[in-house]
């Protein structure tokens, strides 16, 4: 894939008011360097209420490749994601948050990784801590780590994923994990994926425990809910022989955080198992975990 020249590719990002980094992210995608050459990013507004369409337009003046693209109500990540494979014309995209920062580098090391019966291509998630962290950040911080290791022996794919749109074609709208939806149809598909840990992507853990919780309830409602549509996936994160090490590793070093850490995680799972068996209505739409927002700039 690194000898082809001037690799086309198609960026979509769904977003739902965030006005905090939704700039930021658009001009990281921009600023990014490499032999490929980026045709469109389409943003997909979720009916947002705040200055995020405002922001998008205002950067779309000064640059044409930027696409608007507005929702009248609420639909979801996962509707709009789908929307994107669509409109998307150009064998390679990427599904991008609108609330994380890519480095400069960072397709072109997706790319790298992009060979022959690979589908799916994901970065290295990067948590990025102020000097004095809370308890949900350095949880946050503890889980982004175990993700890279375990991601260097089984790929976790997570957002600004490079995919052939050969391996995803449309995704469950229903299911709010849409980086396990898009792995798990690729597999199904017959492609691999990979991990490109020389891409980074930085992320901004929530401050408080109320959102991380929040994060951690939907992520575990997302994989009962898989467990319908694909009976034989099973995330590398959930898998038992790769996190005891981990665990009993980081439990040396920081006892209380990695404490706090697994009763999070039961009381998340619990929550999340209940939303599952009552039959959660609008599945796909959650609230926002507003302390998550506003990443500076690596």
């Amino acid at each position: 894939m690194n000898k082809l020249s001037a690799v086309k590719i198609t960026v979509g990002v769904p977003a739902y008011n965030e006005e905090k980094d939704i700039e930021k992210v658009l001009l990281a995608i921009l600023g990014q360097k490499g032999n490929f050459k980026i045709v469109n990013i389409f943003v997909f507004s979720d009916c947002c209420s705040d200055r995020t369409e405002e922001i998008v337009r205002e950067v779309g003046r000064r640059h044409r490749k930027i696409v608007l693209i507005s929702e009248k109500k609420r639909r979801g990540k996962m509707v709009l994601i789908n929307k994107f494979l669509s409109l998307a014309r150009t064998d390679l995209v990427i599904i991008a948050n609108a609330d994380c920062l890519p480095s400069k580098n960072a397709i072109a090391k997706l790319l790298e990784k992009m060979t022959i019966g690979v589908g799916i291509v994901g970065p290295q998630g990067v948590c990025i801590l102020p000097k004095k962290p809370k308890l949900a950040e350095s949880i946050s911080k503890m889980l982004w780590d175990w993700h890279h290791q375990i991601s260097l022996d089984k790929t976790k794919i997570i957002s600004f994923m490079l995919a052939n749109r050969k391996a995803v074609r449309q995704i469950n709208t229903l299911c709010p994990v849409d980086e396990p939806l898009i792995e798990a149809e690729a597999n199904r598909r017959g492609f691999e994926t990979a991990y490109a840990p020389k891409a980074k992507l930085y992320i901004k853990p929530p401050t408080r425990l109320a959102d991380y919780i929040s994060q951690r309830r939907r992520i575990h409602f997302g994989y009962f809910l898989m467990r319908r549509y694909y009976k034989n996936y099973s995330p590398p994160t959930m898998n038992g022989k790769k996190i005891i090490p981990l665990f009993l590793k980081q439990f040396i070093k920081t006892p209380f955080i990695v404490t706090s850490a697994a009763f999070i995680e039961l009381w998340s799972k619990i929550l999340g198992w209940w939303d599952f068996v009552s039959g959660r209505k609008n599945s796909g739409i959650w609230e926002l975990a507003l302390s998550s927002k506003g990443l500076k700039k690596c």
